[in-house]
């Protein structure tokens, strides 16, 4: 089953997509699982203007070093990093992304998604597919100079508009294993990312057992499960994304997302703290 969330004559509609249509079946997600379509007519995704398959204000929750590749081509023997991205960056699967001018080294980091579908404190790993609503892909941008310049990374990962996600929510039982999926980003039609998800560290029932005895986590949640090799800054030249830039993310299973960049003055410069 694939969730789909879309703008309907001014509206967020919740519907679950079928071949090349969607089918209508709520205005909330707290409904959605119970809902009966609004009407039994499919509307057809071409041409619809899809949202971020996300309630309106998630936990966005990140996991860092989580790749065996990126771990070792960044040359850093670091722990497991969790770290949040507030609701406000999120952004959908096909907007332009908005960058300030004064941000330079915007990155960016093609992930598997998990959307929480239950509530849950301290779940075991053996249990935590049930908890699981199902997959997306994230493209967990950061600003660079930001992030790394600080003792904690929310000022480089928490800008607005960078959580891109989409297109839908792909059932657990759809997608089956999801240790074994490819995802590739490119970058204005040029490979950067290849990998698999078996080249996760931990998996993702480890990894939502491991944050659930850190934090209640709660229907519609994400969590985003780490990036592979590839990134612009640990590539060799470093390269940044600037205005214009079209990334695309690609997940087996799960379609793609693609964002472009768009960089706008401020007309002044950010506070320093």
């Amino acid at each position: 089953m694939r969730l789909v969330k879309f703008s309907m004559d001014g509206q967020a509609i919740w519907g679950v997509s079928y071949d090349e249509n969607a089918i209508p079946v709520a205005s909330d997600f707290g409904s959605l699982l119970n809902a009966l379509p609004l009407n039994g007519r499919g509307v057809p995704l071409d041409g619809l203007t899809f949202l971020a398959p996300l309630p309106e204000r998630p936990k966005i929750i990140g996991l860092g070093y989580n790749y065996k590749t990126h771990r070792k081509r960044n040359g850093k023997d670091k722990r497991m990093t969790i770290f949040l991205k507030p609701y406000s960056s999120v952004a959908g699967p096909f907007d332009d992304i908005p960058v300030p001018d004064f941000v330079k080294d915007v990155d960016y980091e093609g992930e598997l998604g998990i959307v929480m579908g239950k509530k849950g404190k301290f779940i075991e790993r053996t249990d935590a597919l049930n908890y699981i609503m199902g997959y997306c892909i994230v493209n967990d941008l950061s600003a660079r100079e930001l992030q790394f310049g600080d003792y904690q990374w929310t000022r480089g990962k928490g800008l607005d508009s960078f959580a891109p996600v989409g297109p839908w929510i792909v059932s657990v039982d759809e997608i089956g294993d999801a240790s074994n999926l490819r995802l590739r980003t490119w970058v204005n039609s040029r490979l950067k990312q290849d990998s698999e998800t078996s080249e996760m560290i931990l998996d993702v029932p480890t990894i939502v057992s491991e944050i659930s005895y850190i934090m209640t986590l709660e229907p519609g949640d994400l969590i985003m499960t780490g990036t592979p090799a590839g990134s612009g800054y640990f590539s060799d030249p470093r390269s940044f994304l600037k205005d214009g830039d079209v990334v695309r993310v690609e997940i087996d299973g799960l379609g793609h997302i693609e964002n472009r960049i768009r960089t706008f003055s401020t007309k002044s410069k950010p506070l320093t703290c």
